[in-house]
């Protein structure tokens, strides 16, 4: 305990020695050009309110510093130079060294792939050049490419991964898109249309110069850390002989999983191509886009399990399989440990965006008009995979979502500032979905052929924009699950900002969705001090 508050009592300090020196230059003269810097450092910590669990801790669960700098040079007015570099470590790894919790649940194990993000492209968030000569850009290098207008769930928005290993708190754009090597080219003619305001032609291109994945949480404490997704399934090698083999406890956790992923070789394969042109059309945004490569997540299928080394060798001839090597999690529950093979499948898909606002308004409310924003896109032969993990099944798909933003006044609660109001609705369609004798049991994490799952964001804000109150809350219709994540977020200069958190979720039908982490809720505190 001692060791743990001395190691708290460090970081706090450090932050407050970082923070009292001479902020870092906003702006450098390079060859008589303007070289611009700016940087941030945070710290946040996240306690469980859920008690002790196998998958969790009672108390500090994550304690993510990041450290961002980024700097723009413009050595000519049509040529800009950008980099951007983020250290991110979880420094619970270091308060819990030692702690007998902390290392009997195998949280200690995960060390290796959570505590400091030292892979290349972690440091190295974005570095590209910009040349925009007359009405063309050109950006070539690490970046990232934003089609999406939806928030929570990304429907256009494929071509970047996603890290969401560390769950849900301390979620900030730089700390979850991951840039990737891309050529971009843009075309903004010069328009004498009146109803067509604005066009515009872009054409992206992934070389595959490194191939980057989705970062997505994993199974096993030893593995996904504090978000490890919580399986629980019943054992089938618990029942006596014939029915099973006496083994183990009823219920069983999955560990971590051996997997043999194959990924597209550098440069010679895996490459990626999007297209879209936009239109402003008297005010409102249509977008026509189109993208042919891979898809960010992995696609795997069972191979098998990880095999007892003493059973398996003696009962494998008797029985006609392998027998299954059980573990023990610290609260006495058997552990199995599949074996995946999979791959990165072809993504390719055709779709529409459209943000405009609507023709209504109302004096009691504000006077705003609302802006809806919407999203269709069509997969060409997605892969599913079916319940058992066993097979591929290729469908198109379809996903579509639409939002409103509306700032609405209520003087009863706030008489200065609006509220913003942001209701979403998602529907997906399998529009092939397979027979109940081609697939008893139906695809999985997808049982049904239509699924829906609607999304709230409520905000506003007090003390002249210092003091903003959020709520955000997704809810899986089809599953009856749900997350609830309000915070609380104080700016006391242009330095500091703090933020107070929480995450908070729960679902109905077992091992899917939000039930994965029935044990994760949470409170987290953030404090933020940027530069430049």
């Amino acid at each position: 305990m001692k060791r743990w508050l001395f190691r708290c009592v460090t970081v706090m300090a450090l932050v407050v020695i970082v923070s009292i020196q001479p902020a870092m230059a906003k702006q450098f003269l390079v060859g008589g050009e303007p070289l611009n810097l700016f940087a941030y450092a945070s710290q946040s910590v996240q306690f469980s309110t859920v008690g002790d669990h196998y998958d969790t801790e009672q108390s500090l669960q994550q304690a993510l510093f990041n450290f961002l700098v980024e700097g723009d040079y413009r050595p000519r007015e049509d040529l800009t130079l950008y980099v951007s570099s983020l250290l991110t470590a979880d420094l619970a790894y270091w308060f819990k060294d030692h702690d007998t919790s902390w290392e009997e649940k195998l949280f200690t194990e995960s060390k290796d792939k959570l505590f400091v993000d030292d892979e290349y492209w972690q440091l190295l968030k974005e570095a590209h050049i910009t040349w925009t000569p007359g009405p063309f850009l050109f950006r070539l290098g690490k970046q990232i490419v934003s089609w999406g207008e939806m928030d929570f769930f990304r429907i256009m928005d494929q071509i970047n991964p996603l890290d969401s290993r560390r769950g849900f708190s301390d979620v900030e754009f730089e700390t979850t898109v991951i840039p990737v090597w891309l050529m971009r080219a843009e075309w903004w003619p010069t328009l004498q249309v009146g109803w067509l305001e604005e066009l515009g032609f872009q054409f992206v291109f992934n070389p595959n110069a490194d191939f980057i994945p989705d970062q997505n949480p994993t199974t096993g404490n030893d593995a996904g850390g504090i978000w490890s997704a919580a399986y629980a399934y019943d054992n089938p090698l618990y029942p006596p002989f014939p029915t099973g083999l006496g083994l183990g406890t009823p219920k069983m956790y999955v560990g971590a999983l051996e997997e043999y992923l194959e990924e597209p070789e550098a440069w010679k394969e895996g490459q990626e191509y999007g297209g879209r042109i936009s239109l402003k059309i008297k005010g409102s945004i249509l977008s026509v886009n189109g993208f042919y490569g891979r898809d960010n997540s992995t696609l795997e299928l069972m191979t098998g399990q990880k095999e007892d080394p003493v059973l398996s060798p003696l009962l494998a001839p008797l029985l006609g399989q392998a027998v299954p090597y059980l573990g023990t999690a610290s609260d006495g529950t058997s552990v199995i440990y599949p074996i995946y093979k999979g791959d990165y499948p072809r993504q390719k898909y055709v779709g529409v965006t459209w943000t405009g606002d609507l023709p209504i308004r109302s004096s009691t409310l504000g006077g705003v008009n609302p802006l809806l924003r919407m999203e269709v896109r069509y997969q060409i032969g997605k892969a599913f995979k079916n319940y058992e993990e066993t097979e591929l099944y290729k469908s198109d798909f379809l996903d579509t979502g639409v939002g409103i933003d509306w700032k609405v006044k209520i003087p009863v609660l706030n008489p200065r500032a609006y509220f913003t109001i942001s209701p979403q609705f998602f529907y997906n369609r399998i529009l092939d979905y397979p027979s109940s004798s081609e697939f008893p049991n139906g695809l999985w994490d997808l049982p049904d052929n239509d699924y829906y799952t609607v999304t709230l964001l409520l905000n506003t804000s007090y003390i002249n924009g210092k003091l903003i109150p959020q709520l955000a809350w997704a809810h899986d219709i089809n599953r009856q699950a749900h997350i609830i994540l309000p915070s609380l977020a104080y700016s006391y200069s242009r330095e500091w900002n703090f933020k107070l958190e929480g995450g908070f979720m729960m679902g109905a039908e077992e091992n899917t969705g939000f039930w994965l982490f029935r044990n994760k809720d949470y409170i987290a505190v953030k404090i933020k001090y940027s530069w430049g």
